[in-house]
């Protein structure tokens, strides 16, 4: 059954902490905490969207349907975003399927709620408008990146970003994930692996892969690693305070 997360709870997801109080302190008693396994459906772009949640330990990949039975991936979200809020927020965006990557605990609430929230509060337009041009700034770096560099970096980029997401050196994903995110053939994510595990970067299991050097991975890296950790981990620096209020 579902729980009802404490505020130091919530607090593990980095956005939630950066709402403005009052939100904050309507969202709370709203929202359950709801344990997620690898593969669920949070939402399905063919059923209407009901909750948003925060993710606090998970990690979510997303989906855009190709209308031809395909999807293709498009992001990530971890413990600096929302999921749901597409279908809420003035600019307006594609469907999407949002899918479990990393198994953990989400806080939910009902849409309807939060919606009524996000009309009521400035300050929280605000800070989803500041949050939707970082998200600009991500997705078109990483169609820059997919264009234009090998898998070998893509590979050791896509590590890093899941690592900034939960700040863990320990996923739990399988090769499959992995290829589906960065559009090759599993069996070229298993050879990739291999010479990353060869090169001491990484120790693998199954459906199991260790983060050994950082560092490693960053120098394997493309450029893009540095503009793509925002994708979990944002520079709120640039967040205007007045939004925080």
């Amino acid at each position: 059954m579902a729980k009802l997360p404490s505020m130091s709870a919530i607090s593990a997801n980095e956005l939630f902490s950066r709402l403005p109080a009052p939100v904050q302190a309507a969202l709370l008693p709203h929202l359950k905490l709801l344990e997620v396994a690898r593969g669920q459906l949070l939402i399905d772009d063919r059923e209407p969207v009901t909750q948003l949640g925060f993710p606090l330990t998970c990690v979510a990949r997303i989906d855009a349907p190709m209308g031809d039975g395909r999807y293709a991936h498009t992001g990530e979200l971890g413990r600096h975003h929302m999921v749901g809020t597409h279908v809420v927020h003035t600019q307006s965006f594609s469907p999407r399927r949002v899918t479990v990557l990393i198994p953990g605990y989400i806080a939910t609430c009902d849409i309807g709620f939060y919606r009524n929230q996000f009309k009521r509060s400035t300050a929280l337009r605000d800070t989803i408008l500041w949050l939707q041009m970082q998200a600009h700034r991500r997705v078109g770096q990483l169609a820059a990146c997919n264009a234009t560099h090998d898998l070998r970096q893509r590979l050791s980029r896509l590590l890093l970003q899941i690592h900034y997401m939960q700040d863990i050196t320990v996923l739990p994903v399988a090769h499959a994930d992995l290829a589906h995110i960065l559009s090759v053939r599993r069996e070229a994510i298993t050879r990739e692996l291999a010479e990353v595990e060869a090169a001491g970067l990484v120790s693998l299991a199954r459906n199991r892969i260790e983060l050994v050097s950082l560092e490693g991975l960053v120098s394997r890296s493309c450029p893009c690693h540095t503009e793509l950790m925002y994708s979990g981990r944002y520079d709120y620096s640039t967040l205007n305070p007045r939004r925080r209020a």
